[in-house]
């Protein structure tokens, strides 16, 4: 112990203070008492409010959300998806999209693909088109970005399937008022229906004509009695507007397409 140390520590219990240190100390204090100095920071303390007043002076609008921690968002497994040439579908992705710090109205789409047509619609319903002169498996790869530039990507594959078109038949012939009307059609098809001038253009099974296919050789036909005359007509194939194939007879329907043209002969029906 210090000569220094020693003389206040004399002081304090009221003997004789020397500069000089002792040789022992047990000679001059023989039962020296020990003493517990506890020291407490209150609230109120110079470490406390510091750290407070230094809070205090940052705007709210520097205090910028922290996002070392954001991680990248994903897209769960897709089904592959099957189209017949030149027919469309939807597909809704937001059941699919996930991200643990964004909402995903604030995640983003992009896709890349060769040959398949895509759209994003409203919200994350994606607009898939077949083309009409190519079929074939086609990888779409979708990519999704979140806010913090993070990406996911998925694949998804579309298979366009190959659509033979049916073999031109004889024109129908107008045989004392009852007139023939025949569609060939590939296998896959369901429904064929006739509109045209003769039925105010019906668009459906209760307002046009159907067609049957009472063989099964995949020839749809239905036989109508018209009074002579000139009409136009369209095959609806499963819910798709198409001219006749096998009458070279057309017409402008006036929206960019033709309509088939028939004419049914004066002195049927006498």
């Amino acid at each position: 112990m210090r000569p220094l140390i020693m003389c206040v520590l004399a002081v304090v219990l009221g003997v004789a203070c020397s500069t000089e240190s002792p040789q022992d100390l047990s000679d001059m204090w023989p039962e020296l008492p020990n003493y517990d100095v506890t020291v407490r920071l209150d609230s109120n303390s110079l470490a406390d409010q510091a750290g407070t007043d230094l809070l205090e002076d940052i705007p709210l609008d520097k205090m910028e959300p922290d996002t070392s921690n954001n991680t990248p968002p994903s897209i769960d497994k897709l089904d592959p998806l099957e189209l017949p040439m030149g027919t469309s579908t939807t597909l809704d992705l937001a059941p699919y999209l996930h991200d643990s710090q964004d909402a995903k109205d604030i995640l983003t789409l992009t896709w890349n693909a060769q040959h398949v047509a895509l759209e994003l619609l409203q919200g994350h319903e994606l607009y898939i088109v077949a083309p009409v002169n190519w079929f074939g498996a086609e990888p779409v790869i979708i990519t999704v970005t979140d806010s913090g530039s993070l990406t996911g990507t998925q694949q998804l594959m579309v298979n366009v399937i190959e659509v033979i078109p049916p073999e031109p038949t004889d024109p129908p012939l107008p045989t004392n008022c009852d007139t023939l009307f025949s569609y060939a059609a590939s296998p896959t098809v369901n429904e064929v229906l006739l509109s045209g001038s003769f039925n105010n253009w019906g668009a459906s099974a209760d307002t046009a004509d159907v067609l049957t296919d009472a063989d099964g050789d995949d020839t749809f036909d239905v036989t109508l009695k018209l009074d002579p005359g000139s009409y136009q007509y369209k095959f609806i194939v499963d819910g798709n507007w198409l001219p006749d194939p096998a009458n070279d007879n057309t017409t402008d329907d006036g929206y960019g397409g033709v309509n088939s043209v028939i004419e049914v002969l004066e002195g049927c029906g006498e």
